[in-house]
Order: C-alpha cells, then sequence, then structure tokens
C-alpha cells in the first residue's frame, strides 16, 4: 500500500467506526476534503445540500461576530485608553462594517457563489484590524491582544461555515503577517515564543476540529447520497410492479368484458387480483415482519429502514390493489348497495376521527369533529358512505403539514345535510380541480411527485356519492388549503 493509502486508513480509524467499508465512505481528497475520483461529480450536489445551513450558520456568526468585535472596545478604553480612540475607529469603521456588508449580502441570490472567498475575507479583515491594534500599540498592546486572532482562529475553524482548505489559508496568512509585525516591532523573546506556543496550539487543535467538522459532514451527506440511490432502486421497483399491475389489471378488464360482465368473469377478476397481488405481498411483508422480529436488537439502522421500506411498499401495494378493485366493482356495477339508516354522526363519522387522532396528533396536527345539527340520520350504504369519508378525512391529513382539519356536520338552508371536511394543507391548483375527481389523474404526475398516491381515491368518493343520492364539491387555495363538502339529499 502506498504512503497515501496508508494515511487515508489512518485518518478514517480517526473518524470512522470500525468495520466501516469503502462503499460507505467517499473518496475524498485527505488535504482539501474536496470529493475526488468518482465522486468528482458530488461536489456541487453536498453544496446545494447544506446550501440552507450553510446560510443560517453565516448569518448568525456574522451577527455574533458584530457583538463580539464592537463589545470589545471596551477593553480598548480600558487597557488602552492612549489609544482607544484609534483602535475604536478601526473596529467601528472599519471590520464592523465589513462584517455588516458580508452579512446583509448573505441574502443576494448571487451570495453563495462567492461565499467562501467573501466569509474569507471576513475572517482576514477581522484578523488584519487586530494585527493592525498590535502594531499601534507595541509590545504591552501585543501581550494581551494576541488573544484576539486566537478567538478568530478558532471561529474560523469551527462556526463561520468556512470550508477546511480556506480556513487553513486565511488563518495561516494571518499568522505569517504577525510574525513579521512581532519582530519588526522588536517583541521581546520570552513573550515572542509563549504567544506563538498559544498561537501554533490553538490552530492545530483548530486545524483538527474544523477538519473533523468538515469530514463528518461530508460523510453525513454521502450517507445521505446512497440513501437516496437506494431509494431510487426501490422506487423503480415499484414502477415495474405497480407497471406488471396494470399490465394484469387491463388483461383482467379485457377477459371480463369478452365475458359480457358476467358474473362469472367478475369473480375471476376479484379472485385473480387478490391471488396475483395481495398473496404475495402479504407473504413479503409477514417473512420480512418475521425476520426483523428474530434480528431484534441486533439488526443495525440500514436493515431497520429497509425493514421499514418493504413494509410501506407493501400496505401501499394493498392499498392500491384494494382501491382497484372497488373501482373495478363500481365501473362494472358490481357493487352491491344495503341501505340501512345511519346516524351519519355517531356510527360513521365519530369512529373514523377516533381513529385518525393518534396519526394526525403525530404530524402535530389538531382534527376536530363538530356537529351543528340534532338530526345527523340518512338513509345510504354504511360501507360505502364510511369510505367516502375515510378518503377525504386521510387526504386532509396526508397533505396537510402545519395547523388544523375540521369535521363540520350541518344543515344546508333547504334542509339537506351537510358534511364538510376543511384542511389548511398545500391546498390545489385552480387548473386542476375540473379533473380531480377523474380517475388516475393526479395534480402532480410522475415519480418526482411529493406524495404517493394512484389518482382513484376521490375518483371513488365521487362515484360513492352518486351511488348514496349525494353530491361532492370542493373549493380550494393553493398553500392555503381545501374544503370538501359532501350533500346527501
Amino acid at each position: 500500500m502506498s504512503l497515501k493509502g496508508y494515511i487515508q486508513r489512518f485518518i478514517k480509524s480517526l473518524f470512522l467506526v470500525p468495520g466501516t467499508t469503502d462503499t460507505e465512505i467517499p473518496e475524498l481528497n485527505i488535504a482539501s476534503l474536496k470529493f475526488i475520483g468518482k465522486h468528482a461529480s458530488l461536489e456541487k450536489e453536498y453544496y446545494e445540500f447544506f446550501k440552507p445551513i450553510f446560510k443560517r450558520q453565516t448569518q448568525v456568526s456574522h451577527f455574533i461576530a458584530v457583538l463580539f468585535y464592537s463589545g470589545f472596545s471596551f477593553l480598548d478604553l480600558v487597557f488602552v485608553p492612549e489609544l482607544a480612540s484609534q483602535f475604536i475607529f478601526i473596529r467601528l469603521a472599519i471590520v464592523v462594517p465589513y462584517i455588516i456588508l458580508t452579512l446583509v449580502i448573505t441574502n443576494r441570490g448571487w451570495f453563495y457563489n462567492y461565499s467562501q472567498l467573501i466569509i474569507t475575507s471576513t475572517i482576514f479583515i477581522a484578523g488584519i484590524g487586530i494585527i493592525a491594534m498590535i502594531a499601534l500599540g507595541g509590545p504591552d498592546v501585543n501581550y494581551s491582544y494576541y488573544a484576539g486572532l486566537i478567538l478568530i482562529f478558532i471561529f474560523a475553524y469551527t462556526f463561520v461555515g468556512l470550508e477546511f482548505r480556506w480556513a487553513t489559508l486565511v488563518t495561516w496568512l494571518l499568522v505569517l503577517i504577525y510574525e513579521i509585525v512581532s519582530i519588526q516591532m522588536g517583541l521581546e523573546f520570552v513573550i515572542f515564543v509563549n504567544n506563538n506556543f498559544f498561537f501554533i496550539s490553538t490552530l492545530l487543535f483548530s486545524m483538527v476540529a474544523g477538519y473533523s467538522i468538515e469530514f463528518y459532514r461530508r460523510n453525513e451527506f454521502f450517507t445521505h447520497y446512497l440513501l437516496q440511490v437506494e431509494k431510487n432502486k426501490i422506487a423503480m421497483d415499484n414502477v415495474e410492479l405497480e407497471k406488471r399491475v396494470s399490465e394484469r389489471t387491463s388483461e383482467l378488464l379485457i377477459a371480463k368484458e369478452k365475458a359480457e360482465n358476467a358474473d362469472q368473469m367478475k369473480s375471476i377478476f376479484i379472485a385473480q387480483m387478490s391471488h396475483e397481488i395481495r398473496t404475495p405481498i402479504n407473504a413479503i411483508v409477514s417473512s420480512a415482519s418475521l425476520l426483523r422480529y428474530d434480528l431484534g436488537d441486533s439488526a443495525d439502522e440500514d436493515q431497520q429502514m429497509s425493514f421499514e421500506i418493504i413494509d410501506r411498499s407493501g400496505q401501499r401495494i394493498i392499498r392500491t390493489v384494494d382501491l382497484l378493485i372497488d373501482l373495478s366493482e363500481v365501473q362494472t356495477n358490481s357493487i352491491r348497495l344495503e341501505k340501512t339508516k345511519i346516524d351519519l354522526f355517531a356510527e360513521i363519522l365519530s369512529v373514523i376521527v377516533a381513529h385518525r387522532k393518534s396519526t394526525a396528533q403525530s404530524k402535530n396536527l389538531a382534527l376536530n369533529l363538530i356537529c351543528k345539527t340534532e338530526d345527523a340520520e340518512i338513509v345510504a350504504d354504511s360501507y360505502t358512505v364510511n369510505q367516502i369519508f375515510v378518503q377525504l378525512i386521510d387526504n386532509a391529513i396526508k397533505y396537510t403539514n402545519n395547523g388544523s382539519i375540521g369535521v363540520f356536520v350541518q344543515s344546508t338552508p333547504s334542509g339537506e345535510l351537510e358534511v364538510i371536511v376543511q384542511d389548511t394543507g398545500i391546498g390545489i391548483d385552480e387548473k386542476y380541480l375540473d379533473d380531480l375527481f377523474t380517475p388516475f389523474s393526479q395534480e402532480e404526475m410522475g415519480y418526482s411527485r411529493k406524495y404517493d398516491g394512484n389518482g382513484i381515491g376521490l375518483a371513488l368518493v365521487k362515484k360513492y356519492c352518486e351511488l348514496n343520492n349525494a353530491t361532492v364539491s370542493v373549493e380550494s387555495k393553493k398553500n392555503i388549503g381545501s374544503k370538501f363538502s359532501v350533500i346527501f339529499k
């Protein structure tokens, strides 16, 4: 193994958990920590991934720098009153305005393209300000003010958001300038050695800290990258599986049509759909659950994540199949309705809301059911009415990230019973409202959409409303919320 290889192995042994494989760590330049080799293309993605964090870190650190740098003016008045005016001028007329300028331009769109250079210049200006005070004040000031440079070194490596290579460049440049100034002013040898001891020691410790922070940050991003790669693979598998489901569904629909919607062919369709998809998926989910139980606490994080992905994907496919079967029954008029007198509030809505309370609470959402009428009885099919509000309430929870969901039971001015499901969610684009209840139609199409789904749920809601002599309507504004109204005639 080459010397470079030994150095890389040593660095990895310092920062990584023993047993970490080469596929779990990125290729990094050991000096600059930039992505290299087959991972060189990740450099831009790394910056985009941490861009919001870097921006906040820069803003907070510069705000604190303004407070500290200007606040130390008090020490100038105490320790060097004869030079206080000059020192305060350096602080408040040169350095602090420059830091404030940097803080202001962090909100500019172009800032991030030059952020490292700008932040480096800010560190340099702050350091030069201290060195200028030392040069003006002589050995007596040097004896105490060199500590300000130490603070700047720590700041550069750990808090301001500067990359390791840039921080190293600017701090060692400041050290070089300080050395030249100290020698020219004839600083006593003992003080010179003492200051340099603390300088170099602090700088080396800060370098290790800065190196560690960036090393961990880049490995954190790489772990996220690997996870996204695995998610994409699973997504592609789901695409293929959904394609097969779609193809199989089409074949069964064709077979059913050829049999002139005979009851026998309808039964075959439903049975085959359940057998061909639900049975193997249930077997996969059950097997994964048993394996997860057997592994117990010995399962590592990646294995636990894989089990969760298998479970979620399996349940999603089963829900899709159930919806496909329900839609098939509606479209072929093979659904059997048993209309009875139902207390919509007590027997349907109260149960649904109670079962969804925990899901809403997990997202910090308020889920409220309010009845504004004394008579909530209707004559309808219990199963299909239940499915109407399961879909509407589940969708409200799914597409709401902040705020609340309200379910209101009331009478219309004409005496009809109305149920309103209202949320403060992401809303629906006005252009899409006309296609909202069309089967397999979604506002965001393709596999880059933020929310999973198949576009069947609301189509079933409309069909079930028609079967129960009800109408459904929607009002929605993007990023404000949606309001679904179901009126039983």
